[in-house]
C-alpha cells in the first residue's frame, strides 16, 4: 500500500474586524475580552435560522488562517478553487 503525502498550504492575513456566529463571539468573549473594541449585533433575515451575525472590530489585528487548496491565475484574475 502507498500513501501520497499531501501538502497544504496555509495563508495567514490579519483582519481589523470580523463577522462571527454567536458561537464564536462568546467564545472569543470568554477568552479575552480586552481585544474587543467595538460590536455589532447584524440580525438574521427574515426566513433564515440562528441568531444572526455579529460584526466584531478588535483593538489589535487578529490572525486568520486560511487552507486554499489552489490558485488559479488567468488573465490578470486570481481565482481561489
Amino acid at each position: 500500500m502507498s500513501y501520497v503525502k499531501t501538502v497544504k498550504r496555509l495563508f495567514a492575513r490579519p483582519e481589523r474586524a470580523r463577522l462571527l456566529s454567536a458561537a464564536d463571539f462568546l467564545k472569543i468573549w470568554e477568552e479575552s475580552p480586552e481585544q474587543i473594541k467595538r460590536t455589532r449585533v447584524i440580525p438574521p433575515k427574515l426566513g433564515e435560522l440562528g441568531f444572526g451575525k455579529i460584526y466584531v472590530e478588535f483593538n489589535l489585528p487578529v490572525t486568520v488562517i486560511e487552507n486554499r487548496k489552489r490558485m488559479k491565475k488567468q488573465e490578470g484574475r486570481v481565482e481561489f478553487v
